[in-house]
């Protein structure tokens, strides 16, 4: 009774985590009928190709990283290179966020790909 109760207050947590992921699902089908014509090695390639993706979706940042890198190594002045050092750890937070960002996007093709290559195996 209890737990009846306690489902009708706060809701069932499957139905909540079915409803957050759904559309990921609905989106990975419609890779499926795609994915089902490559093959096996098409399908392989695609992991190459996620990577390819994420690397060059945080290609600019890295650049500016490595930028920062370099100007800390010349740099003289401790409160200076203190400065440059701060902008590097916060490049780092936004590469990470932008990471997050293209993993969401590609997450319902590469579910596809990784269903595809699981009812082949």
């Amino acid at each position: 009774m209890l737990k009846g109760l306690v489902k009708k207050i706060f809701g069932d947590k499957n139905l909540q985590d079915q409803k957050k992921f759904q559309p990921f699902v609905d989106a990975a089908k419609t890779f499926e009928e795609k994915l089902k014509s490559q093959s096996d090695n098409e399908l392989r390639d695609n992991t190459a190709a996620f990577k390819a993706r994420v690397a060059a979706h945080i290609a600019p940042l890295e650049q500016k990283q490595a930028e920062l890198k370099m100007q800390s190594e010349s740099e003289d002045d401790l409160h200076e290179k203190e400065g440059i050092f701060e902008k590097i750890d916060e490049l780092d937070k936004e590469i990470d966020i932008e990471i997050e960002a293209i993993l969401l996007e590609i997450l319902p093709e590469a579910f596809a790909v990784v269903k595809e290559t699981s009812r082949r195996w």
